[in-house]
């Protein structure tokens, strides 16, 4: 389980992320916070470390379309998308 000092660190390292990487004009289902917050701690658990996650969340990725990661987490299917990439890293399909 992640601490609250965990969180706030990714939460303030976010923050730093273009705003423009998490725009969208698309209508589309938003996510839950708790879709947010389930798919942003299990990106901090893979990287296990607040540095590499976000600098993989802020950062585009041919995997997914050229997204920015974190741009996924807007919507409830992005969550998903997001968990899933990040399920493959973690069992080393992206290796």
């Amino acid at each position: 389980m992640l601490s609250c000092c965990h969180t706030a660190g990714v939460r303030k390292r976010l923050s730093m992320c273009d705003e423009r990487t998490l725009t969208s004009s698309d209508q589309v289902t938003p996510a839950s916070c708790e879709d947010q917050i389930l798919a942003l701690s299990y990106a901090l658990k893979v990287f296990g470390d607040a540095d590499k996650c976000v600098n993989w969340l802020c950062k585009k990725w041919g995997r997914i379309g050229g997204e920015v990661p974190l741009a996924l987490i807007k919507s409830r299917q992005g969550c998903i998308d997001l968990t899933n990439a990040l399920v493959q890293i973690d069992y080393g399909f992206f290796a």
